[in-house]
């Protein structure tokens, strides 16, 4: 979450400096369509995930990262 007004292209640095291996993309946009943007930083791969499998989703990849 960037609070500092910050573009996602600068959030998206910033999280990759701090060395997230994800990150949840969650605009007004998204939430308007039910769906939220699963983006690996290390791969670049992007998948929609609908708002309601957010936690599933995110444990599932967390799970597997884990383990490469």
């Amino acid at each position: 979450m960037d609070f500092c007004d910050r573009s996602l292209k600068a959030q998206m640095r910033r999280a990759n400096k701090l060395g997230a291996l994800f990150v949840l993309i969650v605009g007004e946009r998204e939430i308007s369509e039910g769906r939220a943007v699963l983006r690996n930083l290390d791969t670049k791969e992007q998948q929609e995930i609908s708002l309601e499998d957010i936690v599933t989703t995110v444990v599932d990849r967390m799970k597997g990262a884990r383990l490469a």
